[in-house]
């Protein structure tokens, strides 16, 4: 994995939500992969873009074993990588098996403040990022508290505003961004992941640092023009959708955390308002075309 910035304490903003990672007094050095060196703070301030921070949480790194009480018997959700669970207390908490060492992150319910467990020092002798693998995790659940979501979609500004293009997996999102990436004036603001944000009564298209490439992706926000599904089995056409379609063909392609039922309410109905005020096409595209001239609006 390519590197980027050390130190003992980190800054990140994605989509206008600060993550600070703390380690003084451990010891410890912490290290961004390269992606996310583009979304520190102090870069992301220097852009022409929202960089307004609305929300802030705050995790301070813990290098001690995993205390006991921090981990349920039954999390909500257990995969490979990651569980989730819930605390009485409304706290939630995170942890990483498969990780080295095993993590255990704990949030409070409003998501401003929380700790990172681990033994880290026991375990690694050079710098590393605390969050690998569940970041992307924590901030699906962190923007599903105010019912906005991370797309499994591809996403470009161009001339200030913002396309967002979804499909099944295989359906063409990083053969369009390598299509479309030299294009000038065009930013590329994630080839696989992208946030969309309802702010000042409109949508907003955010990138991403959950990408290989630190090349395809970039901290810009920009208001949503449009959103493309997309169909490569088709001939060449951009085809209307209605706003039901275009929601039911979005939705597997958002990350919503279906294990805290009490928050997917609120997101559905952020896609339902979505579907309402971008308008939804279907793209089929030919590897050949001037795609540019297909989507621009």
């Amino acid at each position: 994995m390519n590197r980027a910035s050390q130190g003992n304490i980190l800054n990140i903003r994605i989509a206008g939500f600060d993550l600070i990672l703390d380690a003084h007094g451990t010891g410890l050095k912490l290290e961004m992969p390269a992606p996310h060196d583009k979304f520190k703070i102090d870069k992301i301030g220097n852009q022409e873009n929202f960089s307004l921070a609305e929300n802030k949480l705050q995790l301070k790194i813990i290098d001690s074993p995993i205390p006991p009480g921090i981990r349920l018997a039954e999390p909500v959700v257990r995969e490979k990588i990651f569980e989730v669970e819930e605390q009485p207390s409304g706290a939630v908490v995170f942890y990483g098996p498969r990780q080295k060492p095993p993590r255990a992150i704990r949030v409070d319910p409003q998501f401003r403040t929380g700790e990172v467990y681990g033994e880290f020092s026991a375990s690694l002798s050079h710098p590393f990022y605390p969050l690998q693998y569940i970041d992307i995790i924590l901030f699906s659940n962190w923007l599903a508290n105010y019912s906005e979501v991370i797309l499994h979609a591809a996403g470009f500004a161009l001339d200030g505003k913002g396309y967002c293009f979804a499909g099944t997996s295989g359906a063409g999102k990083s053969t369009l961004t390598g299509l479309l990436g030299d294009t000038p004036g065009l930013t590329v603001l994630g080839e696989d992941q992208v946030i969309l944000r309802q702010m000042e009564g409109q949508f907003w298209i955010f990138g991403t640092p959950w990408h290989v490439n630190p090349d395809r992706c970039s901290p810009l926000g920009v208001p949503l023009k449009r959103i493309y599904l997309l169909n490569k089995t088709g001939a060449e056409a951009v085809t209307p959708l209605p706003p039901a379609e275009g929601m039911r063909r979005l939705i597997p392609s958002a990350f919503i955390p279906f294990y805290r039922k009490n928050l997917i309410g609120g997101i559905l109905e952020t896609l339902s308002r979505l579907s309402e005020q971008v308008p939804s096409h279907e793209l089929s595209y030919l590897l050949d075309s001037n795609i540019i001239d297909l989507i621009k609006v």
